[in-house]
């Protein structure tokens, strides 16, 4: 609960600045350049639902530099693995996965350091 409190204050949310949703053709447009290597296009992507994915990491970690640094991840992910996006799914679906899986990579890492620790 601390960390859903202190949230707002973190460098990061502060400079989140997130664009209005815009209509399926123009985020198919915006995926389609990024696809295409497009960083202009890929950043209006990022803005567009980076609230959501640190919001998730957030609910997910409980801790404000976690969900940050699983964010990036995500994003960093995104960007690399973007030539996979098919479509089949919304864009969202897909990068709401992909964070997941970078929570999920997260706390298995820490699982395993914390046991090779214990022995």
């Amino acid at each position: 609960m601390e960390a859903l409190l202190t949230a707002p204050t973190s460098d990061y949310s502060a400079r989140m600045v997130t664009l209005e949703r815009p209509s399926k053709t123009e985020e198919a447009d915006w995926i389609a350049k990024a696809q295409r290597s497009d960083a202009k296009a890929f950043e209006r992507l990022y803005r567009m639902h980076v609230d959501k994915m640190y919001g998730l990491c957030l609910r997910m970690t409980g801790n404000v530099a976690e969900a940050e640094d699983c964010v990036q991840e995500a994003f960093i992910q995104a960007w690399n693995k973007l030539d996979l996006f098919r479509g089949d799914s919304a864009f969202s679906t897909w990068l709401h996965r992909i964070a997941v899986n970078s929570v999920l990579g997260r706390i298995r890492k820490a699982k395993r350091e914390h046991e090779r620790i214990q022995i």
